[in-house]
Order: C-alpha cells, then structure tokens, then sequence
C-alpha cells in the first residue's frame, strides 16, 4: 500500500473532508476541498520521494499561492513523516491550525498558526489569515 492510500484511509476515518485520489503519471496525490463556499481552499498532498510529503495548500486570489510545507526523513522514517503529513492536515481540516500571511521583508510569507495563538498582536503582522470551514478568515483593513 502507498503512503498516499495510507494516507486517505487515515483521512477518511479521522475527518469528513472529501478526499479524492488522482494518479499523474507514477504518482498518487491526495486532493481534498474545503466545504466553505467562501474560500475556495484545496489541499494536495503528494510523496515526492519515500520519506519526502509535500503538503500544498491552494489559496485562490492569494499571491504566493499554493503554500506548501515539504517534511522530509529518512527512507526508515517514512511512517513517521506520512504521520506528521497526517497530523499537519487534520488540524488544517479540523482548523486548529490556519494559515496566515506574514506580510514583513524579511520573515514575510505563508505560515501555518495555530488558532490558540491567535490574537490582536499575532494579526497585527499579518496581512490575511484564512481557515478551512471559513471560521477564522479574516484580511487586514487596507489604508
């Protein structure tokens, strides 16, 4: 059994997400889209290499878009990377964790935030903070 099938059986169980299983080529990709009708948000997980997920998360109208974190371990750790890659997008799904963009030169970009976190002081670095369901979407007054 591939990572990727592991992967969307795990998700199936763990969430309701609706999970579709694409192969291009000689590789699997996991694609689940969010039920929000508001942000249109998709994610993509794929196995580059044993041991090497990419976890894509499409942000549509957003600059920098798809946000991607890659684990990476040795070909003996692949268990555990595909257990990270698991985590990473329950809590996505599940929106413990969002996704903000740091809007600074030098620590600017797409970060994934956990929603404890979240407060007045964490927003005011931030340009846009975007979640699953829509829960927590929020975008920085312009001015």
């Amino acid at each position: 059994m591939s990572v990727i099938t592991h992967l969307a059986e795990q998700l199936r169980i763990q969430t309701e997400a609706s999970i579709a299983t694409v192969t291009q080529g000689a590789e699997d990709r996991l694609m689940i889209a969010s039920p929000s009708k508001t942000n249109g948000l998709r994610i993509e997980v794929w196995e580059r290499q044993p041991a090497d997920i990419e976890v894509a998360l499409f942000v549509p109208d957003k600059r920098g878009s798809p946000f991607e974190v890659l684990l990476i371990g040795s070909q003996a750790e692949e268990l555990d990377v595909a257990a990270d890659a698991l985590e990473l997008v329950c809590d996505l799904i599940a929106e413990r964790k969002v996704l903000g963009m740091h809007s600074g030169f030098w620590h600017g970009g797409g970060k994934v935030i956990e929603v404890g976190e979240l407060s007045a002081e964490t927003r005011r670095g931030l340009s846009w903070i975007v979640s699953w369901r829509g829960t927590y979407d929020w975008s920085a007054p312009h001015g």
